[in-house]
């Protein structure tokens, strides 16, 4: 009889070490999809925010900013082909910074800045990428991408590209 009773006990136990697997499994896709989330030894993109009284900060992913300039700085594992692209609300896409060399090497503020206006959230994508990647077939890939999430680029997930990718994001107000 005592037998009987726990036959369901090894099934019960296959079906929770299955299901907390495939959980694992669904997790870390979704992770390697988040571009928001810098990849150890990937490229690493940070974003500095600076007042117009002159003030500057770190601008971390989901924070706000008003009136103002943007500035860049990227840590690239490899020596390649930067991009940077600014993905807005609806279908605005914007390329900052087209396809251009950049040496490896830590913590190198790029030349380009941007200026803070209109309100919404904004996706910064820094792309680095082979030979092969033209300027445009980025652009598009962003603006499939913002209509696949519904035109919210805080939903967005990786580009479809054969590029190394970190993006943040941040509100305008």
């Amino acid at each position: 009889m005592e037998a009987t009773r726990h036959r369901w006990l090894p099934w019960l136990l296959g079906a929770c070490v299955a299901g907390s697997l495939a959980l694992v499994a669904l997790t870390q896709r979704a992770h390697e999809e988040d571009t928001t989330v810098p990849r150890p030894g990937g490229l690493i993109l940070d974003v500095f925010f600076q007042h117009t009284d002159g003030r500057q900060q770190t601008l971390r992913r989901g924070d706000s900013a008003a009136a103002g300039m943007l500035r860049l700085r990227v840590s690239a594992p490899v020596a390649g082909r930067l991009a940077i692209l600014a993905i807005g609300e609806g279908d605005a896409v914007r390329l900052v910074r087209a396809l251009t060399a950049i040496g490896a090497g830590k913590r190198q503020m790029l030349p380009e800045t941007m200026a803070v206006t209109g309100r919404g959230p904004e996706r910064l994508v820094a792309l680095q990428c082979g030979e092969e990647v033209l300027d445009a077939e980025l652009t598009v890939a962003a603006g499939e991408a913002l209509r696949e999430a519904g035109g919210d680029p805080r939903r967005m997930m990786k580009l479809p590209l054969p590029c190394d990718e970190v993006a943040t994001w941040y509100e305008k107000r």
